[in-house]
């Protein structure tokens, strides 16, 4: 099993990433990555508004001005929904599905109702994804 919680917005060369999680796995076994939407308009880490849709010189001038940090380029590999999909494409060996969590309630927001009417929203409408706060992936290693 690997659990990419909040780690892939961190690597610079997610591909590869993603081709040693999956050359690791055993036949049936699992990955769970979770990872931010680049597109949500409230950056994951620092909360500022549009920081991750800037240009990289431009969004780590506005986290120093905003006080928050002093360099956005750790964080700034955040995927889009297409981004991801094409990666996990790259990867025929895995069998990944976006998902939401089984008891929402758990989930950081989880129990208010929007939060509920957001994840009934995914479930009914998989292309809202596109705009969801976050992505949550399961990866199953094919067996041969």
């Amino acid at each position: 099993m690997a659990v990419l919680d909040n780690v892939l917005e961190h690597l610079d060369d997610q591909p590869d990433a993603l081709e040693r999680i999956a050359s690791c796995l055993r036949p049936g076994g699992v990955a769970y990555i979770l990872v931010p939407n680049r597109w949500w308009p409230i950056e994951a880490h620092y909360s500022l508004p549009f920081l991750a849709w800037l240009p990289l010189p431009l969004a780590t001038r506005y986290l120093r001005w905003s006080g928050r940090g002093s360099d956005y380029t750790d964080a700034s590999y955040a995927p889009s929904y297409l981004r991801l999909r094409r990666l996990l494409a790259r990867r025929p060996e895995l069998d990944a599905r976006f998902t939401v969590p089984g008891d929402v309630s758990l989930a950081e927001g989880g129990g208010s109702r929007l939060y509920s009417l957001g994840v009934s929203a995914l479930r009914r409408f998989p292309p809202l994804w596109a705009i969801s706060k976050a992505f949550l992936v399961v990866a199953v290693k094919k067996r041969d």
